[in-house]
């Protein structure tokens, strides 16, 4: 048996979620047959419905002795110099001006690793509580433009609110055509 307690930066995600992040080399099929089979309970009661709203505090319990964690890894760093300019960075979001040629994956990698040579500390300790630094939206390789990254959990749910409702943060396009 395999047992969780719900801290604070996890509640208000999925259940599924959340055993996404915790068994990731175990395939999904089977994460799937431990709610069909019963064998997924919170706090005593049996759970089949896997987007239950996790809240805090609240215990998990998973009964197969098969099942093992996934060992904490750090994720893949920037092997290559990328560079970005940071705008503003403040405990809760960082904005990084991505320059055109670079793609999202390599700039979220620069990013992460400037965050884990600035404060090693804070970074393990986001890695520890399974939370993965990416941005809160996207840009084309080609396209030069600002890139918002929310640094916890509960920032990035208040920045995915908050682009989602298109009167608090609105995007602009300049485009240049040459021939």
């Amino acid at each position: 048996m395999i047992n969780f307690t719900v801290q604070k930066e996890g509640t208000d995600q999925t259940l599924i979620s959340f055993l996404k992040k915790r068994f990731k080399t175990t395939p999904l099929s089977l994460i799937y047959k431990l709610f069909r089979t019963k064998k997924i309970k919170i706090n005593g009661e049996n759970v089949r419905y896997y987007h239950h709203r996790l809240k805090g505090g609240e215990k998990i319990e998973i009964h197969d002795n098969y099942l093992q964690q996934s060992n904490l890894t750090i994720y893949p760093l920037s092997q290559y110099k990328i560079y970005f300019e940071i705008i503003y960075e403040d405990k809760n979001i960082l904005i990084a001006l991505k320059e055109h040629g670079i793609t999202m994956p390599s700039l979220d990698n620069a990013v992460r690793h400037y965050l884990s040579e600035k404060n090693p500390a804070e970074y393990q300790q986001q890695i520890e509580n399974f939370f993965v630094l990416t941005a809160s939206h996207r840009l084309d390789k080609l396209t030069k433009g600002l890139v918002i990254y929310p640094k916890n959990p509960l920032a990035k749910k208040v920045l995915y609110k908050a682009i989602a409702d298109k009167s608090k943060i609105t995007k602009k396009y300049l485009v240049k055509c040459e021939k």
